[in-house]
Formats: structure tokens, C-alpha cells, sequence
């Protein structure tokens, strides 16, 4: 049992016999139903074409006795054509049935479901199969009567159709008729299948499977690698399986020297194995020389790592001393310039008497360059906490950023205009208070507005702006100066940074004023950025705080 479930598991011979089998059945279908179709379609077109002849002969008859008024006559008629049909009746034009082979229906009204009376009425022909109230089956048909001129003289001439005539031809014969064919065509189909299912099948099985089958055992004998390659299959035709089989035998043939070819790699392999082998015990002597070296080296590189990690905690122990000496050296430079910066200012406010011009000129560069070098210490002090990694401290309070802006520009009116550089704010007047530290919000005003100063032409233009974006507020300090490259718009922030020694000469500073710059509006919460389309094209300082 299980082999011959293999059999027709794994065999083509049951398949192809199984779709010649399904492909008889579906033919044989759809000619049962084609030929039912026309059965039935040829028997209705038959007794329609009988309702039409009786009408056509009954016609002129029953127009002559209504014309004579002759209705004994008119019901015997209906009484003698009712041996050829199930039913005829004469329906006058108000529905009432005036002649019937069914005498019980005389002069009541038409009430037959599925023949539409009206339709009919009103000229058109009406056929159809319909079920009886005794269940029977027949096919109705119901004509009109046409009305004449010679009619008008008994009837209305507004009447086109005096009434209708209906035929009922019982179907149940016809019907035997067609189940007789049906079983007959069954019958025939049935034995032309088997004897097609053979002939077909023992076609198939010649022309396609025998084949199929011989080029089956071939190739299992080709996958087991166990095949005499002077054999090989017969070839016959010029069809698909032919040329199946003759790439198999050019497959054969590609075999026979692939395996040659296998057998010199197999040799050629040996012979490989046995050279790696010897130069693998060369390496591995090299390996254990190179191991050795390396042991020497890692224990050199261990001393020198102690060399190193004492070296860095001695310039860690520089650096703070570093650190602290420029915090010591600060405070100690702050504190002899705070008198000098005060007597300089009385001598200028004339405190100790008149001050000769010449004097006070000098006076004048005193007081600059020592409020120069106090910047200076001040920056260094910077420096110094910052390398402490000290945080910055805020003092807040709602401040009016316009306000501050403001002052700034009254404070350094006399060094732009002695430089005859415009400065122009236009700040939104609707800008809300912030809550900053105005010390060091002015510092970094002071530090941005300074360096648009020093850096633009004679004869330049600073504009300074601010509005309200993304519940921060923006102030941007533009200017016309030398601006910036590209590659350095991130690099001035960072500490010492002058982009080259001539900017030093020209304006002079430590290079902190950014660094400090950004370290007052990253403690508040904002950020801080440069921009310039380049060297010549002037530049500007953007920083955002934001709206609490």
C-alpha cells in the first residue's frame, strides 16, 4: 500500500493521467451544458412558434363570429383547440375572460401571475414557462388582438387592441423529451470519454512519459556520480525532451571532465598540504623568535609607561602651580593699578589744582593704558577660574535689553565717532524684560560691540538689532569690517584665539573677549554664534536669551 502511494505521489504516469481525466470532464461539461441550453432554447422557440400559428389561423375565425356575434359558435372553437393545449382562452380588453377552454374561468377577471396582461394590451407578445396553481408546468403565451376598422362599428375607436388570446402548452413532454436527450447525450459522452481518456492517455504515455521516465533513470544514475560516460541516450525528434536528453549527454560529457579535472586538483591539493606544512613549521619557528622580541618590547613599553604616567602628574603639578600663579600675579598687578587708576582721575578732575594741558594729556594716557592693562588682569583672572573649572556666578533681575543697549552706545559714542564709524540699534520696542545678570550682560555687550568697533574701517557702520523668535530673544551686532573666513567662524571662540598675529597689532587683547562672550550666554541658556560671507564682507555676532 505505501509503495503504490509513492507510486502515485512521485509519478508522472497517474498526474498526466489524472489532467488528461480533468480535461475530458470540463469538455464534457461544457458541452452538457451548451447542448442543455440550446435543448431548452430550440423546445421554447417551438412553442412559441406554435402559439404564433394558432394565433394566425384563430385570428380571422374569431374576428368573423365577434363580427357575426356568433358565441356559441366562438366557445365551441375554444373547446376544439384545447385537445392541442393545456389552456386557451379569449381575454377581452377590460381584463374579463370571455372565452375559455376552462369553463370555470368564463367572465371572471385575468389574474394569472407571470404573463403581464397589460403589456400584451397594448400590443407586445408575452411568452414564458410558469407554474400552475396545481403545480404543473407549462408554457404560456399571450398575443393581442389588433382592432380593424370594421371593429369601431361595436366598439370604441379609442381601442387599438380588443383583447388578448392565451395559449398554455403543458411542458411536461417536452420536458421528458429533454431529460431523454440529456441522458442519451450522458450516455455517449460518458463512453467517448473513456474510450478518448484511453487513446489519449496511451498517447501521452508514448510520446511524452515513456521518455520522461528513460530520462529519469538516466540522470539518477548521473547524480550517484556513478555513470560510464561512453554511454549516453538516444536522441530522436527535435522536440523539448529531445533536447533534454541531448543536454544531458553534453552535461555527461562536462562531467566526465570535470571529474578528470577534479582528480589533477585532488593531487595538486596533496602536494600543497605538504609544502603549507613545511612552511608552517618555518613560521611557527619565526613566531616563537618574534614572540620572544615582543615579550622584550612590552616589558620595555610597561618601564616607559611608568616614565610617562610620573612625567604627567609632574606637569599636572605644573599646571596648578601655573594656574595659581596667575591668580597670585593678577591680584598682585590689580592691586598697585586700583591707586594709580585714582590719582589719575583726580589729577584729570583737577582735585589737586590746574592741570598744565601738556600734563593732561599724559594723564589721559595713563588712564587709558591702565584701564588697558586692567582689562588684561581682569581676562587672566577669567582664565585662571576657568582652568580651575570654576562656574559662573548670576545675580538676576528683569532687565530691558534695549535699555542696556542703549547705555552702551552713549558710552561709546567718543571712540566711534572719533573713528567716524555710525552705530544704529533697531531693536522691536515691544521686546519683553529678561531675567539676567546686567553686569555680565553688559560685559558681553560691551565685548561684542568693542570688537565690531576694532575690527571696521573708518567711516564704517555697526547696526544692532533684536527681536523675539522661538521664546527666546535674538540681538545681532553687525558690521562692514574686515570680516571672517569660513573655516574660522567656531575657532574665535575659543580661548587665546586671534586668527592671526596682525589683528593682534591692529586691536590688541588676550583673545578672550568671545570665550567670555559665550560663557555669559551659555549660563543664561542661550547660544552664541558668528556669521560673514567672508574675508572683507564684514560679519556679525548673534546670541539668543531666552524668555522666562
Amino acid at each position: 500500500m505505501n509503495g503504490l502511494f509513492m507510486f502515485f505521489k512521485h509519478s508522472l504516469i497517474p498526474k498526466a493521467a489524472g489532467l488528461v481525466v480533468f480535461v475530458l470532464i470540463i469538455s464534457f461539461g461544457a458541452y452538457f451544458a451548451v447542448s442543455n441550453a440550446v435543448l431548452s432554447d430550440l423546445f421554447k422557440k417551438s412553442a412559441i412558434k406554435s402559439a404564433n400559428t394558432t394565433f394566425n389561423v384563430l385570428d380571422p375565425m374569431l374576428r368573423h363570429l365577434m363580427m357575426t356575434n356568433n358565441q356559441p359558435e366562438l366557445q365551441r372553437l375554444v373547446a376544439a383547440l384545447s385537445k392541442d393545449f393545456a389552456l386557451i382562452q379569449v381575454v377581452r380588453w377590460d381584463g374579463v375572460i370571455r372565452k375559455s377552454s376552462d369553463l370555470k374561468n368564463l367572465d371572471k377577471k385575468f389574474n394569472i401571475s407571470g404573463l403581464d396582461l397589460p403589456a400584451a394590451l397594448k400590443g407586445k407578445a408575452i411568452d414564458g414557462l410558469r407554474k400552475t396553481g396545481k403545480g404543473e408546468m407549462v408554457y404560456s403565451s399571450l398575443r393581442p388582438i389588433p382592432a380593424e376598422a370594421a371593429c369601431y362599428k361595436c366598439h370604441d375607436r379609442d381601442l387599438s387592441v380588443l383583447g388578448a388570446i392565451q395559449t398554455d402548452i403543458d411542458w411536461r413532454p417536452i420536458q421528458s423529451q429533454i431529460n431523454f436527450i440529456r441522458s442519451f447525450s450522458l450516455a455517449v459522452a460518458l463512453a467517448g470519454i473513456a474510450g478518448l481518456g484511453l487513446l489519449l492517455g496511451f498517447s501521452v504515455y508514448q510520446v511524452i512519459i515513456r521518455r520522461i521516465v528513460d530520462l529519469s533513470g538516466f540522470a539518477q544514475g548521473v547524480t550517484s556520480l556513478e555513470f560510464d560516460a561512453s554511454k549516453k541516450i538516444k536522441v530522436a525528434g527535435q522536440d523539448e525532451i529531445s533536447s533534454l536528453a541531448g543536454a544531458l549527454n553534453k552535461m555527461i560529457d562536462n562531467l566526465a571532465a570535470s571529474r578528470t579535472e577534479r582528480e589533477k586538483a585532488e593531487l595538486a591539493v596533496v602536494r600543497m598540504n605538504e609544502e603549507l606544512e613545511k612552511r608552517v613549521e618555518e613560521r611557527t619557528a619565526e613566531l616563537k623568535r618574534a614572540q620572544m622580541a615582543t615579550q622584550h618590547l612590552l616589558r620595555s613599553v610597561k618601564d616607559d609607561k611608568e616614565k610617562i604616567d610620573k612625567l604627567y602628574e609632574d606637569l599636572k603639578g605644573i599646571d596648578r602651580m601655573k594656574t595659581e600663579f596667575m591668580s597670585v600675579i593678577s591680584h598682585e598687578l590689580r592691586t598697585p593699578l586700583t591707586p594709580v587708576l585714582g590719582y589719575t582721575s583726580f589729577f584729570l578732575e583737577e582735585k589737586f589744582g590746574p592741570l598744565a594741558p601738556q600734563y593732561r594729556e599724559s594723564a589721559k594716557i595713563i588712564e587709558k593704558e591702565s584701564k588697558h592693562l586692567l582689562a588684561l588682569i581682569d581676562s587672566i583672572l577669567d582664565v585662571a577660574r576657568l582652568e580651575r573649572g570654576g562656574q559662573l556666578t548670576l545675580n538676576k533681575e528683569p532687565v530691558f535689553i534695549g535699555t542696556l543697549v542703549d547705555e552702551l552706545i552713549d558710552l561709546m559714542r567718543p571712540q566711534s565717532e572719533s573713528r567716524q564709524i555710525e552705530i544704529r540699534a533697531e531693536l522691536d520696542r515691544n521686546l519683553p524684560a529678561l531675567q539676567l545678570d546686567p553686569v555680565k550682560i553688559g560685559r558681553l555687550l560691551t565685548n561684542l560691540l568693542g570688537n565690531a568697533l576694532k575690527f571696521t574701517p573708518k567711516g564704517g557702520k555697526v547696526l544692532i538689532t533684536g527681536s523675539v523668535k522661538d521664546k527666546s530673544v535674538e540681538v545681532r551686532i553687525a558690521d562692514n569690517g574686515i570680516g571672517l573666513a569660513k573655516e574660522n567662524l567656531e575657532k574665535i571662540f575659543e580661548k587665546f584665539s586671534q586668527l592671526d598675529s596682525s589683528t593682534t597689532r591692529v586691536a590688541g587683547g588676550l583673545g578672550l573677549g568671545l570665550v567670555f562672550a559665550k560663557e555669559i550666554v551659555e549660563a543664561h541658556g542661550g547660544k552664541i554664534w558668528a556669521e560673514s560671507a567672508g574675508l572683507g564682507r564684514g560679519s556679525a555676532f548673534i546670541f539668543t536669551l531666552p524668555i522666562v
